[in-house]
C-alpha cells in the first residue's frame, strides 16, 4: 500500500482543509492510467471515460504520480472521474476542459488560495 499524502491548492467545495490522505495499493510497472492532456477526447466524455478504471475486486484504487496535479474529488463513491490529473503551467492550471466543466457546475473559477505556495503534488 501506497499513502500519498496532499495539499489542497484550491477547495472548490467540501470542507475546509490544507492536507489530506489517501492510502491505495501500489502501481505494478505495467499500469499505465488512462488519461487526456487537457479532457477534451471524446472518450472521457463518454460513459466509463475517465484515468482510473475498476480493477479485479470491483472497486476502484487511485493511483498517482508524484510532482503530478490532481482535481480531486475526495470521499466517497469513487468515479472513475474522481481523480483526473490537470496540468499547471507556472503555477497556474493550462486550460482544461474537465476543471473548466466542474468550476462552471459548482459556479466558481480556479484560483490558488495561498499566493506564497506552488502547487504542490502527493507524496508517496
Amino acid at each position: 500500500m501506497v499513502h500519498y499524502d496532499f495539499v489542497v491548492i484550491k477547495r472548490l467545495r467540501g470542507p475546509a482543509r490544507d492536507r489530506f490522505s489517501i492510502v491505495s495499493p501500489a502501481a505494478t510497472a505495467d499500469e499505465n492510467p488512462r488519461h487526456s492532456d487537457d479532457h477534451s477526447d471524446g472518450a472521457f466524455w463518454s460513459r466509463g471515460g475517465g484515468r482510473l478504471a475498476n480493477y479485479m475486486d470491483c472497486r476502484i484504487h487511485p493511483r498517482f504520480t508524484v510532482g503530478e496535479s490532481y482535481l480531486a474529488f475526495y470521499g466517497q463513491p469513487i468515479t472513475r472521474r474522481s481523480f483526473e490529473r490537470i496540468a499547471v503551467v507556472g503555477g497556474r492550471p493550462a486550460e482544461d476542459k474537465w476543471l473548466s466543466h466542474v468550476e462552471q457546475r459548482l459556479g466558481g473559477p480556479w484560483r490558488v488560495d495561498r499566493q506564497d505556495e506552488a502547487p504542490v503534488a502527493p507524496k508517496e
